[in-house]
């Protein structure tokens, strides 16, 4: 009993540790501290009420915090390029379109922008070493909490 007990511990506590070690093993980006609290209900943040929305929240994360309804859940990830150095003029990442679920990353060094898909973090783009940083969503009724 008690090394099964000891062995569920170690598989949550591995677990529970594999999310940040890809975050906190990438050498661009630093690990800021993010605490948002939405409500649905505010006039800023309609296009959330919709399927295949987003809204950038500025002034949070490294470089903004991007949150996208994927219809029955939301998602947040930083919209720094996680494969270039944050000073850059070009790692602020933008929406390949309006009311499109592709970043793109426009910095000179590789031959291709790099893209990344707002369905799951990762990049399409040969080359792009890290995903996008994700944020913790919570959703209790109409109010939206971030955090990580």
């Amino acid at each position: 009993m008690k090394k099964n007990l000891f062995l569920v511990l170690v598989l949550l506590f591995s677990f529970s540790c594999s999310k940040d070690s890809m975050r906190s093993s990438n050498p661009y980006l630093p690990n800021n501290p993010v605490s948002i609290f939405i409500d649905l209900n505010l006039p800023a943040y309609d296009k959330l009420k919709f399927p295949n929305n987003s809204v950038i929240i500025e002034n949070q994360g490294v470089m903004g915090v991007i949150i996208y309804n994927m219809g029955s859940y939301y998602l947040a990830y930083d919209i720094a390029c996680p494969n270039h150095p944050v000073d850059r003029n070009c790692s602020r990442m933008k929406l390949d379109k309006p009311g499109g679920v592709m970043l793109t990353c426009s910095c000179e060094q590789h031959a291709l922008p790099l893209e990344y898909s707002l369905l799951n973090g990762n990049s399409k783009t040969p080359g792009a070493q890290y995903p996008l940083v994700f944020y913790s969503v919570n959703q209790k009724g109409t109010t939206l909490s971030i955090n990580y």
